[in-house]
């Protein structure tokens, strides 16, 4: 059976090494649908859905963001999360 998500898990984990452990839901979106974004449209309620059901399985969430606007979450790996 095929793991779910799996092309965007991989990529997530790679994110979270490449920004120190620290990532934005918006950085995850912007590795994950690079295709998309870059093109000018935004992400659809399904990809955000699956980008959030993803960043759940790899990382942990923290906080959030103090920029604005959308004040999006902060997530870190499940394996550095020390709370």
């Amino acid at each position: 059976m095929q793991k779910r998500n799996s092309r965007l898990k991989t990529a997530i984990r790679r994110a979270v090494a490449e920004h120190s452990g620290r990532l934005t839901t918006a950085d995850a979106a912007a590795i994950t649908y690079p295709h998309i974004l870059e093109a000018g449209k935004k992400l659809n309620k399904c990809q955000y859905y699956y980008l959030r059901c993803a960043l759940a399985e790899v990382a942990e969430r923290v906080a959030r963001s103090a920029d604005p606007p959308g004040r999006p979450w902060l997530w870190i790996a499940k394996s550095d999360s020390r709370l």
